[in-house]
């Protein structure tokens, strides 16, 4: 007995030793994540499909940051209508099927046969979680078959509703830092926003500030402006900000301490960094891995000095590294003072460009890219134009289907197919590109094809529905010197014009108050947005303080001008040439120059901005950003960024209150006429009219009358004999 219950003992000891194994090898496996992408993720509410034949294709990113370690999981929530067919009185469902592609792979093929709202779950195997585009975007693709509805006339439909969802199992990894991958993964493109914050030295130079500014404008155009930027001192950064998104260090080695923090390839050495060759104005940029966190990257952009702090900055702007001893520093000893000539080519073909044969083959509509670039100073003469090279499939609704040309999100021209051009190969059409929608710097164009079949019973497998456009379309691009005229952009409707003339932004300057982190941290994103908008190969914006005005040329600038009047030093040469002035040492302004004049209390925040020649050189503009408070100049300063409000900008001032914009042109005012004082006792006899004198007549009346009279009595006798006649004869 005691043998027995020690051998049942001892088993119940090894089913719990196995069971406690198992249990941890469960959760050993077990991700540390699940990763959610949903149809809001992907810019959709819901996905309609109509039978018998339809498609759908979105595309999206993940973070650089997901290590997958399982199969991924789609969940579908469908409803599926359609109308039953019947022999006799027996109703016959016949339905149709669904396909769920991913990343270009059948994964599964769902059977409809019922009407109503289902569930589905389809496992996507690991092997297939690898993007089979240059882009890195993956890909879902749904296609819906309900060819009995070519018989039956069942009307097929399905929607895929907005609570279906693609589950992705991953641990988070340290992203590649290798600066050739620039500006990934600061910028990633995935189904979360891009965010990084910019640190600066707690009392920075104007250049160290300046250099924060190229990275803001840099990293704008590098993103098209949707990279998320803000900006914070060393001193205010906490722990949760470090952990929480991409850091940008910008500044000397000297001014950012927490830089001793990292693991640096070119380490600091008593707060300053050690060159080979004793370059003490290079500058220096590094991407590591953050010690905070491991899905987050940290970007160094300093040097030992300011010039070499801007230097480095200045060439994050480009997104173009050259690696030094690691991948992930680089070592900048210096910047051209002009942006490098680009070659003028004319003429381009799709091929020089680089890009092969694009087909569309998707139902509905599709689209693919070009670029090209303009290089800055120059624009296309009037004779551009794009020389497309097309063919397409005979088996085409003609009504339905053709190509729509775009530049820069602008159509400039269309393509209707036909019974004539399916019958060729390749087809050359030549699309006018208006040189006012081309821009300096890169310019894309897209090609969009709707490709709806002339029979809707044509089985997709037969792979009738396609276009093509061939390499050999040709761009011919004649370039000729710009020649602008800032005083054309001289109305806030125009803005950003004229400081993105220049691509670089190398003729726009911005003078701020030293130690007003507020506004510099609102500013940010002006810059981002003048750098996506300017669209240049490097940024060159420059940065002074208004204290430190007294050597610096004016001439040579568009100013944006930021603070409190009542704290800005450069308002005695700048207030009695502004369109509204302010009382002298007063951030209010003098004047009643609104339809209604309210009494606003000194702590009531308002912001103004507004527009002028600069007083330094009349060919140049000048922006004035203020405010009466702190919050006040915020707003004005949010005015030339956020949409709602920068698009209510017009004339030359604007009053901004929260959300609310007043806008006035003082140019159109009409000037007061100063009536000229009358002395006491002298009467101003009033100038008369030249009328004639009384008593005297013109030579001419006289005659005149004369000949009307006679010409009365004529018409007279004549009136009277022929009535007489008539008269007579009827008698």
């Amino acid at each position: 007995m005691n043998k027995r219950l020690s051998t049942i003992f001892s088993s119940f000891l090894l089913l719990l030793v196995l069971l406690a194994s198992t249990i941890g090898n469960v959760y050993a496996q077990t991700p540390a994540n699940t990763g959610v992408v949903t149809l809001a993720n992907l810019g959709k509410t819901e996905i309609s499909l109509s039978g018998p034949f339809d498609t759908s294709t979105v595309s999206f990113g993940l973070p650089a940051d997901w290590k997958f370690t399982g199969d991924a999981r789609i969940e579908l929530n469908i409803t599926t209508t359609f109308n039953a067919a019947s022999q006799g009185d027996a109703p016959l469902v016949f339905g149709g099927t669904l396909a769920v592609g991913f990343n270009r792979t059948t994964v599964a093929t769902l059977v409809l046969n019922e009407v109503g709202t289902f569930d589905y779950v389809i496992e996507v195997p690991m092997a297939l979680l690898v993007s089979p585009r240059t882009d890195g975007l993956m890909e879902l693709k749904f296609t819906l078959n309900s060819g009995i509805s070519c018989v039956a006339n069942q009307r097929m439909n399905v929607v895929i509703n907005a609570s279906s969802r693609t589950s992705f199992l991953y641990e988070e990894q340290q992203p590649d830092t290798s600066l050739i991958n620039f500006p990934r993964p600061i910028i990633q493109s995935s189904i979360f926003p891009d965010l990084a914050l910019v640190v600066i030295p707690d009392e920075p130079t104007a250049q160290e500030l300046q250099s924060a500014f190229t990275i803001a404008s840099g990293l704008g155009n590098l993103s098209a402006g949707k990279l998320g930027l803000e900006l914070i001192s060393v001193s205010q950064l906490t722990d949760a900000q470090k952990a929480a998104t991409h850091l940008i260090f910008v500044g000397k080695a000297a001014s950012i301490p927490v830089l001793a923090e990292l693991t640096l390839p070119l380490e600091l050495q008593n707060g300053a960094f050690i060159f080979p060759d004793g370059g003490q104005d290079n500058g220096v940029v590094q991407m590591v891995n953050s010690p905070w966190a491991v899905q987050n990257a940290v970007l160094v952009v300093s040097g030992n000095t300011d010039l070499g702090t801007l230097k480095a900055a200045q060439a994050v702007s480009t997104g173009i590294f050259q690696e030094n001893t690691s991948p992930n520093l680089a070592i900048v000893e210096d910047i051209q003072d002009t942006a490098l000539p680009s070659p003028l080519v004319t003429d381009q073909t799709f091929a020089d460009l680089g890009y092969s044969a694009r087909q569309f083959t998707n139902r509905g509509v599709d689209s693919q890219s070009y670029g090209f670039y303009i290089p800055s100073g120059s624009s296309l003469s009037t004779d551009a134009y794009l020389e497309l090279a097309f063919g397409h499939s005979a088996l085409l609704d003609y009504d339905i289907s053709g190509i729509v040309i775009l530049l820069n999100s602008q159509p400039i021209g269309s393509v209707r197919f036909d019974d004539v051009s399916a019958e060729q190969a390749i087809n050359r059409i030549r699309v006018a590109i208006p040189p006012s929608v081309a821009i300096p710097g890169d310019n894309r164009i897209e090609i969009r094809a709707s490709l709806e079949p002339l029979d809707n019973c044509t089985d997709p497998n037969l792979r009738g529905l396609w276009a093509v456009v061939w390499p050999d379309s040709r761009l011919h691009l004649p370039f000729t010197t710009v020649q602008l005229n800032t005083q054309l952009a001289l109305d806030l409707s125009a803005y950003p014009a004229p400081m993105i003339f220049d691509s670089t932004l190398g003729t726009t300057a911005i003078v701020f108050q030293r130690n007003d982190l507020e506004s510099w941290r609102t500013f940010i994103r002006v810059a981002a947005y003048l750098g996506d908008r300017s669209n240049g190969s490097i940024t060159k914006l420059n940065v002074f303080f208004d204290d430190e005005l007294s050597g610096v040329d004016l001439t040579q600038y568009n100013l944006i001008v930021v603070g409190q009047p009542s704290q800005l030093a450069i308002m005695d040469e700048l207030n009695a040439a502004l369109p509204v002035p302010f009382e002298k040492g007063s951030n209010i302004t003098q004047g009643k120059f609104l339809q209604v004049t309210y009494q606003i209390p000194p702590e009531v925040p308002i912001g103004y901005v507004e527009l002028m020649p600069s007083p330094w050189n009349s060919e140049k503009a000048l922006i004035a950003a203020f405010g009466n408070t702190t919050t006040g100049v915020n707003w004005g300063i949010s005015a030339l960024v956020d949409s709602p409000l920068r698009s209510q900008l017009a004339g030359d001032f604007a009053l901004i209150n929260q959300t609310r914009v007043q806008t006035i042109d003082t140019r159109l005012v009409l000037p007061v006429i100063n009536t000229p004082a009358v002395q006491e006792g002298i009467s101003t006899p009033l100038p008369s009219p030249d009328f004639p004198a009384p008593g005297s007549r013109p030579a001419w009346l006289l005659p005149a009358l004369i000949l009307s009279i006679v010409l009365i009595v004529i018409v007279i006798v004549f009136v009277f004999v022929t009535n007489f006649r008539n008269t007579h004869k009827n008698g």
